[in-house]
């Protein structure tokens, strides 16, 4: 049995060359794509309507137009990787952009999770046509969020009306469960033409499909009833995916996925069952039971999964194949990275219940408690180190896991003076990671062990110190304390990333690296990020020397790597680490982009995915943290990102200049033409799909503005902010309080509170004296407006009944960023009416009726 199947083989690592070249093209793109979104968002008023959605329209149109010319000249082994396909993947992205745009301009109210269905739809032509895993991603992903959105519309709002009134928490999850299991046997099967060789779409739906069952379960216990029966169906879907990942579609890491969450799933109703000191020590006895066969089933996989490959590829290189399970898993570095995931999650799980049990179990004080971690650390130890079996060990880890936490977490309670805290933590953290001697608990030693050091050894009181350090304070001293642990995590990580290098020091070094790997990245997405011009010459040179120091992190290691490698031309050993210095001036200040480059190259370096992975992830994390950090406008984040975006887009072209390595493997790898002219043909067609649907729109709602009726409402505005769309008012308007008054009262009148409301309908409105209008009365359709009993001017205004609120047209006022003072003014809305009811919100007004 080949567990890990025929896409997970041992290929030999695409060399420099190759690699930053897609680096490049993929993080141009990527920071392209986020320069629209905050250029977008900025809803920039120097700019007319027609500049803004002519602008995007062309923008858009240049770009697919890009990748139709490419398709044709794509190499059949550089599928995802291609210009074509990182064009596509930002054609895709601005094609969302565009539709916030259209919504951020025309303010319809339209219901979010409409806009995330309509921009799926029109992806769709697209994927079809090109079939990459980037847009199959981004597919499952707005299908998710629409749903998602659409089920909590509902759940929300809805008092007995029609099949959706027998929705709650639990059936939404497990709609949710069942969409993305079709889209995961979706996936298996289109897998050879999405050319998905790292598995990556049928891994993250399953994870979602167990997640989705897991709070399915949570959700019915919440809500108080008994949770056995939909764990047991959770648990049986879990099997099912666990017999097709062993049989059918051989995956080691679905397979760990399919066993975490059936885990999770049989732990839920058995903590739901606690009722006593004694009930939760049998909880643990139980769990413990099942995990330990539970590990040493995925060992006894992976191993047959080695010994099967070594045999389909002969005696020869049966010691290679052995030596690296999936580039992942090597037998000197214990179990492979997906067991020692799995071996975390669920001793974890169990640790935490230990903790609560010690808690119930023993009167300790919050100073002795790290004594009490002490002493279970202690023992745990000694159980590892002299134990013999599956039982024993991970019962230690167990122990050493929930000491490590007690001990680490009680000393920050315990009173005790800087020095003594700090010698103690680090005397206890060194002698349980030399005296441990498995990757998983030496891993959670170095991380709890470092994080507290963190705190501990920060300016101010052990927790009151987590609030600056990891705040939004921007004082001098916060700011280079901060910045300052990330430079040291991240400089400490490089460290024993490189001697992990070494085979037989992996063992020792890999799981304090990936500790501060976390710890290093984790820094970075907390630390505040003002703008460095915006503090003046006081930054210099403290603060800013240090984020020169983390900007200059991925370029000197990429200048280290290449140089070592002497194979490498001279040309690009001096301009790779060149071109990236010059990039990386553009997030100095945002360390969190630097550190995920870092990650991405030694990633490569050391061939390990999962650290490739990692840096992937934390990129897109920060980027979007990066959004929403308030020092700098989006405007201008919207510039530095596409000017960087477009300095490594040179850099990749420079690159492809440079090709002599790679020529012979290009010359052989013939471009697939026939595909590369239907996959042009889709690009247009979709093209033609997305215009003609934005445009449409857009013709509808200027007919409106020209011809519609004048509508003044009162409002009441708040001010938070909106993801893609800037700053914003919630609003709420005196007629749609009214009207919900009087939807309620007629169910009312019916005998039956819960009985069927209406979730739409049109208001009737009146002009009062004064200008602004009021409510009338609740209409079925547009056309009662002009009965015999309607006034002259009269108007009929749609609205919807979401949330136990009753929407009229919209909900926000888009404004540009900074202008949320002038707005706060603002006690009408001005809107324009059709005849069919529809409104848009044309602009606000203050007190005096005068516009804003």
């Amino acid at each position: 049995m080949q567990v890990e199947g025929r896409l997970q083989g041992k290929t030999a690592p695409a060399g420099w060359p190759v690699f930053l070249r897609k680096t490049a093209l993929s993080l141009s793109c990527l920071l392209l794509a986020s320069a629209g979104i905050c250029w977008v968002a900025a809803n920039w008023q120097h700019a007319t309507r027609l500049q803004k959605l002519a602008g995007a329209q062309a923008l858009l149109v240049v770009i697919v137009l890009l990748a139709a010319w490419a398709y044709p000249r794509v190499k059949p082994n550089d599928h995802n990787f291609s210009f074509a396909a990182c064009l596509t993947g930002l054609a895709g992205i601005c094609t969302g952009a565009l539709l916030a745009l259209v919504g951020q301009i025309y303010q319809t109210g339209a219901d979010s999770w409409e806009l995330f269905l309509l921009w799926a739809v029109l992806l769709l032509p697209w994927l079809l046509a090109t079939q990459t895993v980037f847009l199959a991603l981004l597919f499952a992903v707005l299908l998710n969020v629409s749903l998602a959105l659409y089920l909590y519309m509902w759940i929300g709002s809805l008092d007995g009306w029609g099949w959706l009134a027998a929705l709650d928490p639990q059936a939404s999850a497990l709609l949710l469960a069942g969409l993305d299991l079709v889209l995961l046997a979706a996936w298996e099967a289109a897998i050879d033409r999405l050319d998905d060789r790292w598995r990556t779409g049928p891994r993250l739906l399953l994870a979602a499909v167990a997640g989705w069952l897991v709070v399915a379960t949570l959700a019915r216990g919440l809500d108080g009833g008994g949770v056995t029966m939909t764990a047991l169906a959770g648990f049986l879907v879990m099997a099912a995916c666990y017999i097709a990942y062993t049989r059918w579609r051989a995956d080691l890491v679905a397979v760990s996925l399919a066993m975490a969450g059936g885990f999770v799933l049989i732990a839920v109703p058995l903590v739901y069952e606690i009722q006593s000191e004694g009930s939760l020590l049998l909880v643990i006895i139980v769990l413990l039971t099942l995990a330990v066969p539970a590990i040493g089933h995925l060992a006894a996989l992976a191993r047959a999964s080695r010994s099967d490959a070594a045999i389909s590829r002969g005696a020869a290189s049966a010691q290679d194949v052995v030596g690296d399970s999936a580039q992942s898993a090597p037998q000197d570095e214990g179990e492979p990275w997906f067991i020692a995931m799995f071996r975390l999650f669920v001793v974890g799980l169990i640790s935490l219940l230990v903790i609560a049990w010690l808690a119930i179990m023993l009167d300790i004080s919050e100073e002795s408690i790290w004594l009490a971690g002490l002493a279970l650390g202690a023992v745990g130890i000694l159980m590892g180190r002299a134990g013999k079996g599956s039982l024993l060990q991970d019962l230690a880890i167990v122990l050493v896991i929930a000491g490590i936490f007690m001990f680490s977490v009680g000393l920050l309670f315990s009173g005790l003076d800087t020095v003594p805290v700090v010698a103690v933590l680090a005397l206890g953290g060194v002698a349980a990671y030399l005296g441990l001697p498995g990757a998983v608990p030496r891993f959670v030693v170095a991380l709890a062990t470092l994080a507290c050091l963190a705190v501990v050894t920060a300016p101010g009181e052990h927790w009151d110190a987590i609030f600056w350090l990891f705040g939004d304070q921007n004082e001098m001293i916060w700011l280079f304390v901060a910045y300052q642990r990330v430079w040291w995590f991240a400089v400490a990580a490089v460290l024993a990333l490189s001697w992990s290098a070494s085979p037989a020091r992996r063992a020792f070094w890999l799981p304090l690296a990936w500790a501060l790997v976390l710890l290093a990245q984790a820094s970075a997405w907390f630390a505040p990020a003002p703008a460095l011009l915006s503090l003046g010459a006081a930054a210099w040179p403290s603060l800013g020397l240090v984020w020169l120091a983390c900007a200059a992190l991925p370029v000197l290691a990429l200048a280290a790597l290449l140089w070592a490698d002497k194979s490498q031309d001279a040309v690009l050993r001096i301009g790779a680490p060149a071109a990236l210095a010059v990039a990386s001036l553009g997030w100095v200040g945002a360390p969190g982009i630097s550190l995920a480059l870092l990650w991405l190259l030694f990633g490569h370096s050391l061939r390990r995915r999962s650290l490739i992975v990692f840096g992937v992830a934390a990129m897109l994390g920060y980027l979007g943290r990066f959004y929403y950090l308030l020092d700098v406008t989006l405007l201008q984040k919207s510039w530095l990102l596409g000017l960087t975006g477009g300095w490594l887009l040179l850099a990749w072209l420079a690159l492809r200049k440079m090709r002599a390595a790679d020529r012979h493997a290009d010359a052989q790898a013939l471009p697939a033409k026939r595909h590369g002219r239907l996959a042009s043909a889709g690009l247009l067609a979709g093209l033609v799909i997305v215009l003609a649907a934005v445009n449409s729109g857009i013709y509808q709602r200027e007919g409106i503005l020209r011809d519609g009726q004048r509508v003044v409402l009162a409002l009441a505005p708040v001010d938070p902010r909106s993801l893609m769309q800037g700053d914003y008012m919630a609003l709420s308007f005196d007629v749609a309080v009214q009207a919900y008054r009087q939807i309620y009262a007629a169910g009312e009148r019916q005998g039956d509170a819960a009985a069927p409301r209406q979730d739409h309908g049109y208001l009737l409105l009146r002009p009062e004296a004064n200008g602004v209008f009021g409510l009338a009365g609740l209409l079925a359709s547009p056309e009662q407006a002009n009965g015999d009993d309607a006034g002259r001017h009269d108007v009929a205004l749609a609205f919807k009944v979401r949330n136990h609120r009753v929407r009229v047209v919209t909900d926000a006022w888009f404004f540009p960023e900074g202008q949320a003072q002038h707005f706060a003014a603002a006690k009408y809305g001005e809107f324009r009416v059709g005849r069919d009811g529809t409104g848009l919100l044309v602009r606000m007004l203050d007190g005096d009726l005068q516009p804003l």
